[in-house]
């Protein structure tokens, strides 16, 4: 994941269409360091995030959208996603989606019988706002280009 996402930013880079950002090359060292080299692998949805879930008015958990991005991976992938900052919509204090704390996420996910990794969640956040930086670069390059990103 780390490598594939890394190769798409050096591309938009050797394109011309992004700039070398020392955020992003700092971002992508430490997550080269940081690489937990034991995860535990589970079904992930790779676009796990607020805006894919259906919630009733009591907030009962209803369905899961859009499971196109679903693979085997370490379990420890979809709550990171799902805490990237670009989810929080200006409301910063509340980690997951912008509607709680990464305590109270993190409660439930083990009452429900998950196991948390703090390294490799930690992790997991860093490579989602990285990730989402290179899909900005993408769209961004798209939108110059008078398309869509790929």
């Amino acid at each position: 994941e780390l490598k594939r996402w890394q190769g798409i930013f050096m591309g938009l880079v050797d394109a011309g269409v992004a700039d070398l950002s020392p955020a992003l090359t700092f971002c992508f060292c430490w997550l080269q360091k940081a690489c937990p080299s034991e995860v535990t692998t589970s079904l992930i949805h790779g676009d796990f995030r607020i805006g894919n879930v259906i919630v009733s008015p009591e907030g009962r958990l209803l369905s899961v959208l859009d499971w196109e991005m679903a693979h085997i991976g370490d379990a420890m992938e979809d709550l990171g996603w799902l805490m990237a900052g670009a989810w929080r919509f200006n409301r910063p204090a509340l980690e997951v989606g912008g509607v709680g704390t990464k305590a109270q996420l993190l409660e439930a996910y083990t009452a429900a019988g998950g196991q948390v990794d703090a390294g490799r969640l930690k992790w997991w956040e860093v490579m989602a706002n990285v990730k989402w930086a290179v899909i900005c670069h993408m769209m961004g390059a798209a939108g110059r280009a008078g398309g869509e990103p790929e």
